[in-house]
Order: structure tokens, then sequence, then C-alpha cells
């Protein structure tokens, strides 16, 4: 502007074509044209009469009206421009769709995985109480303690296993010999051992005197006869009826190779090396059932017990899911980065391919806040029908993987509005290079190229 100052004041008639009201100021008459119309022609600078427009008396404008334009006109701008792209914004709503519902799958996953755990440790892990002694420690025999034992509460199974060495095993039906281990057992096998017996009728967990129960694998080397027929086996000489098979024992796999007599039965072969009593308490009871079973075995002398007790379960739980969740939201972490990095980047590469539309846009009035607006608008847009497409998504995502699963899907409602606005808030932040880039861009470098 000093330039063209000095080009006039050495006698040459300057005429400057503009849209910026910085530059008119410079000038010392200003013509204002409005829809082809001629509504003001002032001398020494910008006058702001009232003007009138198609017969309509409009108040003057003031340099901050100036480039002021409507919210409806810029989101049917906004639209109108998304629209024009099909194909590219389908990709860009598609991008944050994707990064949305790996959120909600994630946090949904990470809920339902610590439901599952706790599930798992009051099913399981932490119920799990077991009481040995060795031969000369105690003159109790597994039934005597297992008596002395029912006064406590919270025991909800429990069984005596006492091992009485190897003896030799052979099937009557064949004559097969084999050096196998002898357990004596009383009261409930099948509940406190967590294992599998099946019967020619019925799960037997009791055994009465004169009867066995043979591990699976056991069974099979011995050739034994099917359940039906009442098969019967020799220990030591000794004849048992097999009335079931040990399919297997989550608690104490090695009785699929085991022969298991009632415990007067197994005693009478020789005298038992270690003593074990199997609980299986109620949710919550194994740290009182630990504390005090010793005292209840034997209130003098409860040293010669060894009572082993579960980790604290709300110690390890807490660190179980701790490690689900830290693992969870790390991947969460890298989804989002991934997907804005990828957003960011292909906003950018749209403003770029958009070089000629923005410096028209620029050559035509608009300033560079409104093409950032602009970029910005579209971004938001984008954003929120990604999001809600992500909600979707990572709903039934997430039910899809629990039920294949078998757990119980757990997702909190409150994540529903807060996954639009994370799709929202990612579109806007990838949104801030693309529309720095527009705002950059020269109208006479873009029209020129």
């Amino acid at each position: 502007m000093q330039a063209l100052d000095d080009l006039h004041s050495e006698g040459a008639t300057v005429v400057v074509v503009t849209h910026s009201d910085d530059v008119a100021r410079h000038a010392q008459r200003v013509v204002r044209i409005a829809d082809g119309e001629v509504i003001e022609d002032s001398k020494g600078g910008l006058g702001m009469p009232a003007v009138n427009v198609g017969g309509q008396q409009l108040p003057g404008v003031t340099p901050k009206d100036i480039g002021r334009i409507r919210m409806t006109d810029r989101l049917r701008d906004a639209m109108s421009s998304l629209g024009s792209r099909r194909s590219q914004t389908a990709g860009l709503i598609v991008a944050v769709a994707v990064a949305v519902a790996l959120i909600i799958v994630s946090l949904g996953i990470g809920a339902s995985a610590r439901a599952q755990v706790s599930d798992s440790f009051d099913a399981h892990a932490n119920r799990e109480v077991t009481i040995n002694w060795q031969e000369g420690s105690s003159s109790l025999t597994v039934a005597d303690a297992v008596r002395r034992l029912d006064p406590l509460v919270g025991i909800e199974h429990v069984a005596g296993l006492a091992d009485h060495g190897e003896s030799e095993v052979r099937a009557r039906s064949t004559g097969d010999a084999l050096a196998v281990t002898l357990r004596g057992a009383t009261d409930d096998v099948e509940g406190a051992t967590s294992t599998t017996i099946t019967s020619a009728t019925r799960s037997t967990s009791t055994l009465s005197t004169g009867q066995a129960l043979v591990g699976r694998s056991l069974a099979r080397q011995l050739e034994l006869a099917p359940l039906e027929l009442s098969p019967a086996i020799e220990v030591d000489g000794s004849r048992y009826t097999v009335v079931g098979i040990v399919e297997d024992s989550a608690r104490y796999p090695l009785l699929a190779g085991q022969v298991i007599l009632s415990e007067p039965d197994a005693a009478t072969h020789r005298s038992a090396a270690t003593n074990e009593i199997a609980i299986v308490a109620e949710s919550g009871a194994a740290p009182q059932i630990g504390k005090y079973a010793a005292l209840a075995l034997d209130p003098i002398h409860p040293d010669g017990f060894v009572v082993t007790v579960p980790v604290d379960p709300q110690t390890l739980r807490v660190e179980v899911e701790s490690g689900v969740q830290v693992t969870l939201l790390a991947f969460t972490a890298l989804a989002v980065l991934v997907a804005a990095v990828t957003l960011a980047n292909a906003l950018t590469m749209s403003v770029l391919a958009r070089t000629g539309e923005f410096g028209l846009r620029r050559a035509v009035g608009a300033r560079p806040r409104q093409l950032a607006g602009l970029v910005a608008l579209e971004a938001a847009i984008v954003g929120l029908v990604g999001g809600t497409g992500g909600l979707v998504l990572g709903v039934a995502s997430l039910l899809i993987f629990t039920i294949t699963q078998r757990w119980l899907p757990v997702f909190d409602v409150r994540l529903a509005p807060l996954a639009v606005i994370a799709g929202l808030s990612l579109a806007m932040l990838s949104s801030i290079m693309g529309a720095s880039r527009a705002a950059r861009i020269s109208p006479v470098a873009a029209l020129r190229s």
C-alpha cells in the first residue's frame, strides 16, 4: 500500500479492487458494490451510511460485520462440500468409526474380563483349602479329621485322601498286574477334588467296603471291562468291585492313574504315609477356615498340620484385573493414536487436493479463519457421524466376542454419549493441521497453479 501511495503522489491514478476493509481505508475515495449495484460512494475514507437494497432499508455495515456468515450457511456449505467428495468422506467416517469402535471394544472387553476374573476366582481358585500331615505327626485318620472339621462354618465340600504307597493291581479279567499308587478316600471325593467320576448308574463320590474307583488311564492299561459288567480288580490279592471311573480331576490330575478305595479298606494293606484333607469353601470363607482348621483338628498340637490357603483373592484379583485393564488401555491408546495420525493425514491431503477451491474462496472474499472454520466444521460432521457408527459397530463387536467366549457382556451405558463425543473430539483434533494449512493458502498462488 505504501508503494501505491508513492505512485499516486507522483501523479498516477490508482484503482484497487479489494474485499479488504483495511486496504480500502488507504484510498481517498471508496465505492462499495453489492450484487452489481453501487450502494455507497464516499471520499476521504470508508463511510458507513444506511443503504437501500431491494427496496429495504438496511443498517450500515460495520467492520465487525464484514465477512460474517450465518451458521446455517456454514452448515449448508460444509454438507455440500462433504457431499461432493463422497468416497473421501466415507473413508474419513470409517476411520473415525473404527477408532471409536476399538475404544468401545477395548473398554467393554476390559469390563467383561474383570467380571469374568471375579467369577472365576469366586468359583474356583480362592475356595480351595488343603490340609496335610505326615505319618507320625498325628494319629488322626482322614476319616477322624473330616469329622473334627465338621463344626467349621463355610465348608461346602470336604474329603479325606490318604496316600498308602504303591500296590500291585491287576484286572481279574486279564490277569495283567501293575504297580500303582493306592489312595484311601472318605466323604465327598467328587465335589472336594473337582473330579469327574462316571459309573454304570450314577456318579459315585463316597465309597463303601469292597468298592474301588479306577483312573481312566489306568483302566485302559488294565484293559478293564465296561462298568455295566461290574468289573473287578485285585489289590495285593484282595478283590474289589470297580464302581466308577475317574475321568479327570482339575485339582488332583494324578488320580487318573491311581486306585481309590475306602479308607478302611486301604488301611488294611498298609498305613498311610501322608494324609490330606481337600476342602472347597464357600465364597469368601477360605481364609477363616485356614485360620482355625489346625486348631479344630488338634487344639494341643496344631503345628503338626500344614494348612494351605489360596492367595488373598482380593489382592490377586486386583492384580489380575489391573494387568488386563492396563493391557487393554495401552491397546486402546495405540489404536486412537494410529487413528488420529491417519485421520490427520487424510484431512491434510484433502485440503491440499482442494487448494484451487480454497484459493477461489479467498479470491471472492473468504478470510483465512473462515476457511479454517470450514475444514473444522467438516471434520466435526465427520466425527459425529463416525462416532455414532463406531458406537454401533463397537457394541455389536463386543456382543459377538463375549457371546463366542461365553462371557457375560458388560457395557456401561454412560459410554454411549462419550463414544460420540470421542469421535467428535478425535476428528476435531485431527483437523487442526488441515485447517491451519487451509488458512495459509494464498489465493494468487492457488489460482495461478
